[in-house]
C-alpha cells in the first residue's frame, strides 16, 4: 500500500512553506493547473490543489460546517451517513490530482477533514502537523490593528489544531513549527526525509545534492516571517484562555518525529469557543442575506428605471425578442 504525506495547521502558520520544501525532496505536489495560484499575501504559492480545496469546503458543508466557523464534531463524525455520496468521488479525486505516489496533500481545512480522507483512501497516512504562536498568525491574518477580531481567530487556532490532534492518533507524525524551518533548513530537511524514509516514504531526491539544497535555501524566505513571538508572550496576553495556552504549550513539546502518534493530555476546549462560532457564523449568514437582499433592491430599482425612462420604449421590443429566442 502507497503512503501519503498529509499537511495539518492552521491557517497561515507555515504550512506552505513546509509542504514546498518537503516536495523539493521528491513529493509530487498538485499539478500546475491545479495550484492554487500566489497572492500577495503568499507569494511563494500555497501548494495547495484547488479541487480538493474545493472538495474539502464540500465535505464541510455536508456537515453543516465551514471554513471559518467550524463545527465541533462527535467522535466517529467521519461515518456520518450524509458523507456517503462522497466517498467514491473523493477517491476519483484523489487518483485525478495525485496519479503516482510519493504525493503530498496540503490544505489547512485537512486539520477537520482528515478524519473523512483517512477513512475513504486505501493509503497509508503520513501526517506532519504544522504550528505557529497563534499572536504570529493573528498579526499575520489581520495586523495589528484589528483586535476585534482576536478573540475569534483563537478560538478558531483552537478548534483547528484541537481537532488535527484527535484525527491523527496512531499514525506516523512529524510536528514542526514555521520558526524551526526557517532557522535551520537544512538541518530541518535532513530530520524531515529522515522520518519520511522511516515511515516508508520513498523521498527520491537526497538532501546531500547540491541542486535540492540550493532550491531549499533559494525558496525559504526568513523576511516573510513579519512577527516573532514567544511561548511566554502568549501564555501572558490578556485574550488567551488557560485551554488555548495548554494547547500551544502541549505543541511545542511534541515537536520532532512520533512512530505511533499519542494524544497528550489536554483539558477542554475553552467553553466559550462554541458559542463564539456559532454566533459569528449566524452573523455571517445574516450579513449574506443583508447583500443578497440589498444586490435584488438594486436590480429592481434599475429595472423600475429602465421601465420609465424615454429608453424603455426603445428597449422593450429588443428584451421580448431575446426573451422569445431564448425559450424556442
Amino acid at each position: 500500500m502507497d503512503a501519503g504525506v498529509f499537511v495539518l495547521g492552521m491557517h497561515r502558520s507555515g504550512t506552505s512553506a513546509v509542504t514546498r520544501v518537503i516536495s523539493l525532496l521528491g513529493l509530487e505536489p498538485p499539478h500546475q493547473d491545479d495550484l492554487l495560484t500566489p497572492t500577495a499575501e503568499n507569494p511563494k504559492g500555497y501548494w495547495e490543489s484547488a479541487s480538493l480545496v474545493a472538495f474539502n469546503e464540500r465535505i464541510l458543508k455536508t456537515l453543516g460546517s465551514d471554513t471559518g466557523c467550524p463545527v465541533g464534531l462527535d467522535l466517529g463524525w467521519e461515518n456520518d451517513p450524509r458523507l456517503d455520496p462522497l466517498r467514491d468521488p473523493a477517491r476519483h479525486l484523489m487518483a485525478d490530482v495525485f496519479p503516482r505516489p510519493p504525493w503530498i496533500f496540503k490544505d489547512p481545512r485537512l486539520s477537520l477533514t482528515f478524519g473523512f480522507w483517512r477513512a475513504v483512501l486505501s493509503v497509508r497516512p503520513v501526517v506532519v502537523v504544522v504550528s505557529r504562536n497563534p499572536l504570529e498568525i493573528l498579526v499575520s491574518r489581520l495586523g495589528e490593528e484589528r483586535e476585534d477580531e482576536r478573540i475569534y481567530l483563537l478560538a478558531v487556532w483552537e478548534r483547528y489544531l484541537r481537532r488535527a490532534l484527535a484525527q491523527i492518533v496512531g499514525l506516523p507524525v512529524f510536528v514542526t513549527t514555521y520558526p524551526a524551518l526557517l532557522g535551520t533548513p537544512l538541518p530541518w530537511c535532513e530530520q524531515m526525509a529522515s522520518f519520511l524514509t522511516g515511515a516508508g516514504v520513498d523521498a527520491a531526491r537526497p538532501l546531500d545534492g547540491d541542486a535540492v539544497q540550493s532550491e531549499v535555501l533559494r525558496f525559504v524566505d526568513r523576511g516573510l516571517r513579519h512577527s516573532e513571538f514567544a511561548r511566554a508572550d502568549f501564555l501572558a496576553h490578556r485574550d488567551v484562555s488557560d485551554a488555548q495556552g495548554k494547547l500551544l504549550c502541549a505543541l511545542e513539546d511534541l515537536q520532532g518525529p512520533h512512530e505511533s502518534f499519542v494524544i497528550p493530555a489536554l483539558p477542554e476546549e475553552t467553553p466559550t469557543t462554541s458559542a463564539l462560532l456559532r454566533e459569528r457564523h449566524r452573523t455571517l449568514e445574516v450579513r449574506k442575506e443583508v447583500r443578497r437582499l440589498l444586490e435584488a433592491e438594486r436590480r429592481r430599482r434599475w429595472q423600475w428605471r429602465l421601465r420609465n425612462s424615454r429608453y424603455g420604449d426603445a428597449a422593450r421590443p429588443i428584451y421580448a425578442t431575446l426573451r422569445r429566442l431564448r425559450h424556442q
